[in-house]
């Protein structure tokens, strides 16, 4: 019981997390383009998928390992996922800019 309670807290710490980074990221993401040039309001869900992308980098790498649920089975991603999801990521962050 007890470790359903810590799964369903870190669960809901990565919601909370994703929530918070996807719109720091995208408020951003957003301001930049509008300053900067006209973008495509068509495509906006190509930032959406970046910063989820990001976010699950994150927090396999790094936040996983900072919560409530503790198991063996969490392991850190390894350098060449991590580099094609960033490669993916970036790929999404610059098509509204390429394709305006």
């Amino acid at each position: 019981m007890l470790r359903l309670i810590a799964f369903l807290l870190e669960f809901l710490r990565f919601i909370f997390i994703l929530m918070i980074l996807i719109y720091v990221l995208g408020t951003a993401e957003i301001y930049m383009l509008n300053q900067t040039i006209g973008w495509n309001r068509d495509l906006s869900w190509c930032f959406a998928v970046s910063n989820l992308i990001v976010g699950f980098v994150l927090y396999r790498n790094y936040f996983q390992f900072k919560g409530w649920f503790k198991s063996p089975n969490n392991k850190r991603l390894n350098h060449k996922t991590i580099y094609i999801l960033l490669v993916f990521s970036l790929a999404f962050l610059m098509a509204p800019v390429i394709f305006k």
